[in-house]
């Protein structure tokens, strides 16, 4: 047998050391650096003004106990260190005074220059590089950066209280299923959960639409456990994974500070934050590319109405979900103390226990789905679940759209397809981890992009996981063969639960609707393009045509002509469209045709974006200059910059928007210059000037945030 590991992972410090560290450190941001290997953890502590090293050493690979995270806290606390949370290293390079290290952490892009000091070299073990970069913070004093988790071993004998075929971490919405899944399948079961009580967010996080809907899942879970009679260890924290090479063999629970180990013959980790994921040693993709950005938290409650009924309310927060526990907990009161502003004579019947994290990172799986492949409809060989009007509910409150990839500035900027939803096949290979064996995902961790995890996250969802991965557990054991080597034809007749395959599947469809657009044809795409641009609504129920949904539609129908039509299709198409330009509106055409990342579009853009009409309309084509890498393009996102979009919002009003949106003319200008400056970027442009750029923008959601130093980081 393999020699055995113990594998520390990020839930274990956070069990042992959260409230005392975070508490030394609350109000004294520092820096502290840290490296990992198989001897323990290499840290460099550098002074508050980042130009000297004050202390490095070797933090010995042991289980930290309380006394030692003590210690920890007292040592950077005398060190008056700064803490620079969750980032990732972009470079380092030689400078006069030391190194020049660029990271971004939870909080944006950091500069930092880290002396000298002979022994200390980046790159030699001390300061891993490139995408192992490991810059770290201590607020928990977590060894491993999330985004490319690094175990450190440590030699050490299990001792193994029980034996399971299974054991499911986490009794959320996706746990609580496979669960009972795995046990009414004849496998031993033990279920796993660090509160009280079962279903997670749909029901300790409140979201279940009223108080007797969030009592009526909680009996549901409870019954679930009782009837199919399997364990369950709660007020429970993993704490560690116990690694046969790269097989999971077992977890390290702690329950009231007693450690206990169990040993399991599959793993599930339904954690929602890929924790026992991460100690196994796999990779976690951290949000969208440009700056690992998450979706927003959320904080709900259920209130009682001045009627007597109750119902579910929240609020959206930009706060990243990659945060330590402290912060959660911080979170927690401080969205309550602004919820309480907003009552009126409602009265609050229930708080969220926990906060609504939408996105905690992705796991690297054997397959990965995204919104495209569902905007083509891919072929799935090996499908787990089908779901039909998934909601793009990907929630950024302050709409920096120019972030996100090209797909969803084509969806959410362009087409403005709000209110849309998209079909999804998800494929078995997305709860099967590429860098660990034994172990399956069933949470909103498992291998969905970021962006179409925006809409593959909801509870049915997570049902649909959970029994899947319960019933592959269930033929990997019989069959004794690897998961991801599971027959698809074995696992298929276990999938037949109701709602895992839906009907009447489209690749796209209005999400509120009574009733739905068929594919419009050419002649209907230049009729619903040949009138005034109106806004299409955003999450409201049509009951019957409505000519923003058909505007919509129409330019939908383009882009998905160029994902995923023949070339004589998209050349067809785009002939016709071009027929247009030159007419009333020609602008609406120039749009359709940047969807289709067709040359002829360059023109019409540029009259729209430099025009005087309608602001929406200028600001799609700006985003839609951004595919055409042309001289004449960025001499428009140049003049875009050179006077911080004075001119391109000049007579904008300021307007109330849906939701916690204000459209203010400052918030018009952050979206201008987010798109300008990134296709400047994309131009190679040199943009170091701008990041010394005096530039005030108070227009954040909610709470008017400044939002020019996020350009800045661009």
């Amino acid at each position: 047998m393999n020699r055995r590991t113990f594998i520390r992972g990020t839930a274990s410090l956070a069990a042992l050391s959260a409230v005392s560290l975070r508490a030394a450190l609350i109000g004294k941001p520092k820096t502290l650096v840290v490296g990992a290997d198989k001897a323990g953890c290499e840290y460099a502590i550098a002074h508050p003004d980042d130009t000297v090293l004050l202390e490095r050493g070797i933090l010995p690979a042991i289980e930290l106990g309380h006394d030692q995270t003590d210690a920890w806290a007292v040592k950077l606390l005398e060190a008056n260190c700064r803490v620079l949370l969750n980032a990732e290293i972009e470079s380092i390079a030689r400078s006069a005074s030391g190194y020049e290290v660029v990271a971004y952490g939870a909080d944006g892009r950091h500069v930092f220059t880290v002396a000298a000091v002979k022994g200390f070299e980046p790159g030699a073990g001390s300061l891993k590089l490139g995408a192992d970069s490991l810059v770290q913070g201590a607020g928990r004093l977590k060894l491993f950066v999330k985004k490319n988790f690094k175990a450190c071993e440590l030699p050490a004998i299990p001792s193994f209280a029980g034996e399971y075929d299974v054991v499911v971490a986490g009794l959320g919405s996706g746990g609580v299923y496979a669960a009972w899944k795995a046990a009414k399948l004849g496998l031993k079961t033990l279920g796993i959960e660090r509160m009280d009580k079962l279903g997670g967010q749909a029901t300790l996080g409140c979201v279940c639409g009223t108080y007797e809907n969030q009592q009526a899942k909680l009996a549901e879970f409870e019954k679930m456990a009782q009837e199919a009679c399997f364990e369950t260890a709660r007020m429970t924290t993993v704490i560690g994974a116990w690694m046969e090479g790269r097989r999971i063999a077992g977890l390290r629970l702690l329950f009231r500070g007693a450690v206990r180990d169990v040993r399991a013959k599959i793993v599930i980790d339904s954690t929602g934050d890929a924790s026992v994921a991460r100690m196994a040693g796999c990779r976690v993709r951290i949000g969208r590319d440009s700056d690992h950005q998450q979706g927003a938290t959320s904080k709900a409650s259920i209130l009682r109405q001045p009627d007597g009924r109750t119902r579910m309310s929240y609020g959206f927060y930009r706060d990243s979900a990659e945060c330590e526990g402290f912060d959660f907990s911080s979170r927690i009161l401080g969205y309550a103390a602004r919820d309480r502003k907003t009552l009126g004579k409602r009265q609050v019947v229930v708080k969220a226990t926990i906060m609504g994290a939408r996105e905690e990172g992705h796991v690297v799986c054997e397959d990965t789905y995204t919104l495209r492949d569902a905007l083509c409809d891919r072929l799935v060989a090996n499908p787990i679940f089908i779901a039909r009007k998934t909601p793009f509910d990907l929630v950024r409150i302050d709409g920096d759209w120019a972030w996100e990839n090209e797909d969803t500035v084509d969806w959410k900027e362009i087409c403005s397809l709000k209110n849309f939803a998209f079909g999804a096949k998800v494929p078995y290979g997305t709860i099967v981890p590429k860098d660990a064996e034994g172990l399956l995902l069933a949470a909103k961790h498992y291998g969905v992009a970021h962006d179409a995890g925006g809409g593959l996250r909801m509870q049915s969802h997570m049902r649909c996981l959970g029994l899947a991965a319960a019933a592959a557990a269930k033929i990997a054991l019989d069959r004794d063969c690897r998961l991801k080597d599971v027959p698809y034809a074995d696992l298929r007749p276990l999938l037949d639960e109701p709602g895992m395959f839906q009907s009447d599947c489209r690749p796209v469809d209005i999400y509120y609707s009574r009733y739905s657009l068929g594919p419009f044809g050419v002649d209907e795409i230049v009729s619903a393009l040949s009138r005034p641009y109106v806004h299409p609504g955003d999450w409201v129920v049509f009951t019957a045509r409505h000519p923003g949904i058909d505007m919509a539609w129409a330019y939908l129908a383009c882009w998905r002509t160029h994902l995923c039509g023949s070339p004589t299709e998209k050349m067809a198409l785009a002939d016709e469209l071009s027929k247009h330009l030159d007419g009333e509106w020609g602008a609406h055409f120039a749009l359709a045709l940047g969807l289709m990342r067709d040359a002829r579009a360059v023109p019409g853009l540029i009259a729209c974006a430099t025009g005087k009409g309608l602001f929406a309309d200028r600001l799609k084509a700006l985003a839609a200059l951004r595919r055409f890498k042309t001289p004449e393009a960025r001499a428009v996102f140049e003049s875009v910059v050179a006077d911080d979009a004075q001119a391109f919002t000049e007579g904008v009003p300021d307007e109330k928007g849906t939701g916690f949106a204000r459209f203010t003319r400052d918030y018009r200008r952050f979206q201008s210059l987010s798109h300008a400056l990134f296709a400047l970027k994309e131009m190679g442009a040199d943009l170091s000037a701008w990041r010394n750029h005096p530039l005030v923008l108070a227009c954040g959601a909610r709470d008017n945030a400044d939002l020019a130093p996020r350009l800045r980081g661009i």
